[in-house]
C-alpha cells in the first residue's frame, strides 16, 4: 500500500511539526524537531516533539518516537511527517533504539522529512536510506519557505538542509 500523500496538505502538516518542535522545554538545544503521524484517512493521530526526558536527566526523547508512542494503534499504514531526516544511529543520550527502526516496526508506510540531518555524528541521508532498505516510502517536502523556516527557527547551523 502507498500512503495517499496527494489528500494532505503538506504544507500546513509540516507547519504544525515546526509549532511542535518550538514547544521543547529547552529551546537553546538545537535542532528542535517536530513529527506528526497522519492516518490514510487524514487524521493526526500522534504527535510529538525532541525533548529531555523527566527533571535533571540528560536523556533526549526524539520527535518521532513521541508522535509514535502517542499514535499506538493507528501508526500502521499511516504516514509519518517531521522537520527533520529521522535517525538511524543511536547516541549516548539516547535510551531506545533509533527512530528510523522505530518507523519500520510500528509499521509506516510513508515518511515526509523537511531536512536531512547533516550534523557531524550522522552521515546525512543515513536514516533516508535505512527506511528505503526496509521498504519505507520516503518523500523530502519540497516547499522552500517552509524549509527556510525549519533552518532559522529549528537548527543549530544555518548551513543545516
Amino acid at each position: 500500500m502507498t500512503f495517499p500523500l496527494e489528500n494532505l496538505d503538506l504544507n500546513d502538516l509540516m507547519l504544525k511539526c515546526i509549532e511542535l518542535a518550538k514547544q521543547a522545554n529547552n529551546n537553546n538545544y538545537k535542532p528542535l524537531v517536530g513529527a506528526i503521524v497522519v492516518t490514510p484517512n487524514g487524521m493526526i493521530r500522534g504527535q510529538g516533539y525532541r525533548d529531555y526526558i523527566g527533571k535533571g536527566l540528560n536523556m533526549i526523547m526524539h520527535a518521532e518516537r513521541a508522535a509514535l508512542d502517542s499514535a499506538i494503534g493507528y501508526a500502521p499504514g499511516s504516514c509519518l511527517i517531521t522537520t527533520l531526516e529521522p535517525c538511524v544511529r543511536v547516541t549516548r543520550k539516547q535510551l531506545f533504539s533509533s527512530c528510523s527502526e522505530l518507523i519500520v516496526e510500528r509499521g509506516i508506510d510513508t515518511v515526509v522529512y523537511g531536512l536531512l540531518d547533516k550534523s557531524a555524528c550522522f552521515n546525512a541521508s543515513a536514516g533516508v536510506n535505512y527506511l528505503y532498505q526496509h521498504g519505507i516510502n520516503v518523500k523530502r517536502f519540497n516547499n522552500e519557505a517552509i524549509q527556510e523556516l525549519i533552518i532559522k527557527e529549528l537548527m543549530w547551523n544555518p548551513d543545516q538542509n
